[in-house]
């Protein structure tokens, strides 16, 4: 799902070319969806350490851990791996909007002052 977004705003980025505030437009609304999706991927990593952590605990109190909870703490160890993948896609994918938004402000503005 999360790459079908990716590609409607890509298909959407294409459709503006040539449209000053079409082009803003989407590259703000892809700036904040790239930013919420950061925090979404993080809130989720913090989640699943809680879930590894109690696992741990729970052992560390029982003395062993069993086959369900051992396969668990592998789970979420490789769903972290997977959020901070998204989080360093949509951390690049910030960057490029905030700087697109930036010189499109600054030759908005270029335009304004030779007028």
């Amino acid at each position: 799902m999360n790459e079908l977004i990716d590609l409607g705003f890509l298909a959407a980025k294409v459709a503006a070319i040539g449209n000053e505030k079409a082009k803003m437009a989407v590259d703000g609304v892809s700036l904040a969806y790239n930013v919420m999706q950061i925090n979404r991927f993080r809130h989720m990593i913090s989640e699943l350490y809680q879930i590894g952590s109690y696992v741990a605990f729970n052992a560390s109190i029982s003395g062993y851990c069993t086959l369900q909870e051992y396969n668990l703490v592998l789970e979420c160890q490789r769903q972290i791996n997977d959020c901070q993948n998204q989080i360093s896609k949509h951390g690049v994918m910030s960057v490029i909007d905030s700087f697109s938004l930036l010189m499109d402000i600054i030759s908005a503005s270029n335009r304004r002052y030779i007028q």
